[in-house]
């Protein structure tokens, strides 16, 4: 039989609330156990402040996603379900803030959600990625405080453990092609970068949350995993082709950052797509200016994409590949999956602008 309606929206509301008011719980638990050791309360003092710099800011899609597709399915959960549940989003999010530390670090940016980089607060990169192991530690910490005398803890541990992996390998990918000893588009196809994103994004953002709601929620049947798997993964492809466009045409007041990968030679679709639409003349030119931390060259390559419309060529994409998402989740067995859960995170991510 079909799921009872739900109020969706209400529902989306009144977990956020109640997440975000687990958070100062959340830093409690995680520092504690320090504060109460004279001879590293200064680790702790450091460590609280950057939880509450480098994890509170940002939508929490992750968090928000398995938090409602474990209400969804379990419409029985008691209030002690609940908290767990967000306890496990914000798991998800302490994750999120490690990857972000180390992505900045890594690509050079200064600013991140609106605000200063952590290694631009710290001002020191060694500490920074210090803190960056600190909040993947975190991360199981809470699941450790909060679910180990859950039957299922052994399969949230080693589900974390293994998105973990996935995403690193997507991140191996991403800097080994953007980072050649000289400039060479003959990578730079549609394949590889869909390779990329299945591992740096499409794992980590939607079906890594996603399994966590399952989980939590009791669901046995691997037959549910993988066909969300199927859609998860191409939703993931679609968020990330938003990201890239974003890092280009993106307002900077409204994504809260500098968009960098012209600069960092990222083997993004917007280069693979002016790859394949433009002259060899022009393909010349972006192999002259692309990957340069030189305004000049960077404007070039921007200049480029408008010839080539790229902008056009990301309107249309995002038009079908929407509704093509549409269909595959309306093709989804209600009785088996948060089909509206799923549409809800769709509609989200539609033309967003950060």
């Amino acid at each position: 039989m079909p799921f009872p309606k739900l109020d969706f929206q209400k529902l989306f509301e009144q977990e956020q609330k109640q997440f975000w008011d687990e958070y100062p719980i959340l830093i409690q638990a995680l520092t504690k156990e320090d504060y109460d050791r004279p001879d590293i309360q200064d680790v702790a003092k450091h460590f609280e402040k950057s939880l509450r710099y480098n994890v509170p800011e940002g939508k929490k899609r992750r968090a928000m996603f398995a938090i409602l597709i474990f209400r969804y399915l379990k419409k029985d959960a008691t209030e002690r379900e609940c908290k767990m549940a967000r306890m496990g989003g914000w798991a998800i999010e302490l994750l999120q803030g490690c990857f972000l530390v180390a992505d900045d670090i890594v690509d050079r940016s200064i600013t991140r959600r609106g605000q200063k980089c952590w290694s631009q607060v710290v001002r020191n990169s060694r500490h920074a990625m210090n803190d960056v192991f600190h909040l993947e530690a975190a991360a199981f910490q809470l699941l450790d405080i909060y679910f180990k005398d859950e039957d299922y803890y052994v399969q949230l541990v080693k589900n974390m453990r293994k998105f973990i992996y996935y995403t690193l390998a997507g991140q191996h990918l991403d800097l080994t092609y953007a980072c050649p000893k000289e400039i060479d588009f003959t990578h730079f196809t549609m394949e590889t970068y869909k390779r990329i994103v299945k591992y740096k994004t499409s794992y980590y953002t939607f079906y890594f949350p996603a399994t966590m709601g399952l989980i939590m929620a009791g669901v046995k049947d691997q037959n549910v995993y993988d066909e969300a798997l199927a859609l998860l993964i191409k939703m993931g492809e679609y968020f990330q082709i938003q990201d890239d466009f974003l890092d280009c045409y993106g307002d900077r007041e409204v994504i809260g950052k500098i968009g960098t990968d012209i600069q960092d030679n990222k083997c993004s679709w917007l280069i693979v797509t002016a790859l394949d639409n433009c002259t060899e003349e022009q393909k010349k030119v972006l192999k002259d200016n692309y990957g340069r931390w030189d305004e000049n060259c960077v404007k070039k390559v921007r200049d480029l994409y408008r010839s080539l419309d790229i902008e056009g060529h990301f309107r249309r994409y995002e038009e079908v590949e929407y509704q093509n998402l549409c269909k595959l989740i309306k093709a989804m067995d209600v009785s088996k999956h948060p089909v509206p859960i799923y549409k809800i995170f769709l509609d989200k991510l539609f033309q967003r602008e950060k």
